[in-house]
């Protein structure tokens, strides 16, 4: 991927770099162990050229296509995992379990909306996984057996649980503000960067931290390593619907 395809302009990416300090001065240390390295934060959550593109009203139908078809897939893979935490956090008090059997709900609707709206947009629902997609899912795979073994570690399992839904509530609320982004995507980025979905994110975020008060430091390092992976899949992600829509544009153009 090409330097200029995912640079921002200078105004808007100083806003959004401004965005992180503040949002880090503000932070708990689940956060500040999330946003460790500003720069795969701020591509995962704003700069990269798929959101930038959003932000900018310019992005591809075909890309967001491509994008939404994915998402569903990685959202079926992602409730088995939400299922595992779930389970643990049930383990742990009421108000964990609580909050987390609530997320569980919300994937059922949220399944059914991405179905509606992928035929809704005539998208391709019967594509398969991509690379990207599939890599994020095992990765997924990998810290379920994780959270699985022995005590169940469940602050490794809240802490990249909530990664995962700040990365996706951050991203998408950003879009939902930015003044240039088309009219037909507000729907996506107010349901996406909604503040009851914030709420939620935020009710993620005291649990993980106050899971990880407990936690070794061998075990921090492992889900600050762990957090900083899923930045990694996060960005690949977005890079997958960018850059495929525009290998299909260009076999269009021959």
């Amino acid at each position: 991927r090409g330097e200029k395809e995912t640079m921002m302009p200078s105004g808007l990416r100083l806003a959004c770099v401004l965005g992180t300090l503040i949002l880090r001065a503000a932070s708990s240390e689940i956060s500040e162990m999330l946003m460790y390295e500003d720069i795969k934060w701020l591509e995962s959550t704003e700069s990269h050229a798929f959101l930038s593109s959003c932000c900018q009203g310019t992005i591809d139908d075909g890309a967001f296509n491509q994008w939404l078809v994915q998402d569903r897939l990685f959202v079926e893979e992602f409730q088995k995992f939400a299922s595992h935490v779930s389970g643990l956090a049930a383990a742990q008090d009421s108000e964990a379990g609580a909050i987390l059997k609530g997320g569980e709900a919300a994937i059922d609707d949220e399944l059914i909306w991405f179905s509606d709206k992928i035929a809704e947009r005539n998208a391709d629902g019967n594509a398969p996984m991509l690379s990207a997609n599939e890599e994020y899912t095992v990765f997924l795979k990998d810290v379920t057996e994780q959270m699985l073994s022995g005590s169940g570690n469940w602050p490794l399992a809240i802490s990249v649980f909530f990664g995962i839904e700040k990365v996706y509530q951050r991203a998408w609320r950003n879009v939902r503000f930015c003044k240039d982004s088309p009219a037909w995507l507000k729907e996506y980025a107010a349901r996406w960067g909604s503040d009851s979905f914030e709420v939620y994110v935020n009710q993620l975020e005291k649990l993980a931290d106050k899971a990880i008060e407990s936690a070794s430091p061998a075990e921090r390092d492992h889900i600050s390593t762990a957090l900083q992976t899923m930045l990694t899949h996060e960005v690949e992600f977005w890079s997958m619907a960018y850059e495929a829509s525009k290998a299909e544009a260009m076999k269009t153009e021959l």
